[in-house]
């Protein structure tokens, strides 16, 4: 990876990092199996994209005179989330032997982290941000970003539990559940997150989806944005005038799946019950369920708002046992 030229300038990459994970050692010895293994991987990977260096410069928290600096914090934070960890006291996770395979990199006191993390204003967050577009340009000009011509962001409300009275923003969802729903934006090509936003468990899936989607496309580095067309891939959620426009104003093609409203159920069944409607067999896994889509023109909004969209409706040939929904 270390020769590897990069596809486009994203800044200084460590050619030789200054502090090189330790080379691995493999003996058969019970006291030096770790479950975390993966760290021979991703230890050079963040050495490489000086992920310490980033963060220092964007001058995240320091924990105190003398004390670790918040890039030492940030990639331990990162660490712990790629050993599969979910709070702070898997921290554990990196302890032992798994600890030898980190080199000679710092690995701060589960208190230590504590404080790094606790009162995380919105200034420190958007630092944090900045630090993982930096990270992530860095990444695809290495190579690891997509290859074709398209890049597909997908918005998404996702509801996230939480455990115990006082956690901030958290609320009774739609789901009858104590907890909060963030905003996720991802690369359907890749996985990677291109944006969060933090919201409160009893926000709408739909509020700021045109914000956070602006947001998510400003993620993507400019030398990939300037090569690509984008493809913003919504649910119901989406479903609104703004989404729309902000795709449009971005250049990007949007499919956002239409509620059932009566306006909708009523184009569909003018659409299904017209003999002349072509059906044609989907593609990739919908066309091994034998799934069919046609299309029609469908009108949205009145007066200024109006607009005409591309409906593609689905359909899928049942066999006998099969349970049917009506609503």
């Amino acid at each position: 990876m270390n020769t590897t030229g990069t596809l486009f300038d994203a800044g200084e990459l460590i050619s030789r990092p200054r502090r090189r994970s330790a080379p691995v050692d493999v003996k058969i010895c019970d006291d030096k199996v770790t479950g975390v293994g993966g760290v021979v991987l991703w230890g050079p990977m963040l050495d490489r994209l000086n992920l310490v260096g980033v963060a220092d410069e964007r001058q995240l928290r320091p924990i105190g005179p003398g004390g670790y600096t918040g890039g030492e914090c940030y990639r331990a934070l990162v660490e712990i989330l790629l050993a599969g960890g979910d709070f702070l006291s898997d921290r554990s996770l990196l302890e032992g032997p798994t600890q030898q395979l980190r080199g000679a990199h710092v690995l701060p006191s589960h208190t230590t982290m504590f404080r790094f993390c606790a009162g995380a204003d919105l200034g420190r967050a958007q630092k944090a941000a900045a630090v993982n577009r930096m990270l992530l340009a860095r990444a695809w000009a290495m190579g690891a970003g997509p290859s074709g011509g398209v890049v597909t962001i997908d918005p998404d409300a996702t509801p996230v539990d939480t455990y115990g009275p006082g956690k901030e923003g958290s609320k009774f969802s739609y789901r009858g559940e104590v907890g909060l729903s963030p905003l996720i934006g991802v690369c359907g090509e890749t996985g990677d997150v291109l944006a969060i936003r933090a919201r409160s468990g009893n926000a709408h899936s739909g509020r700021g989806n045109a914000g956070f989607i602006r947001e998510c496309v400003s993620a993507i580095p400019r030398p990939v944005r300037d090569r690509v067309n984008l493809w913003v891939r919504v649910d119901s959620a989406g479903y609104q005038h703004n989404v729309f426009n902000t795709a449009e104003e971005l250049g990007a093609v949007f499919t956002v799946t239409a509620p059932q409203r009566s306006n909708v159920r009523a184009k569909v069944r003018e659409l299904v019950t017209d003999p002349g409607t072509c059906w044609v067999p989907a593609l990739a896994a919908e066309a091994k369920k034998g799934s069919e889509v046609a299309e029609t023109l469908f009108e949205l909004g009145q007066g200024k708002s109006r607009r005409l969209l591309r409906m593609i409706v689905r359909r899928q040939r049942t066999t006998v046992g099969e349970h049917l929904s009506f609503r």
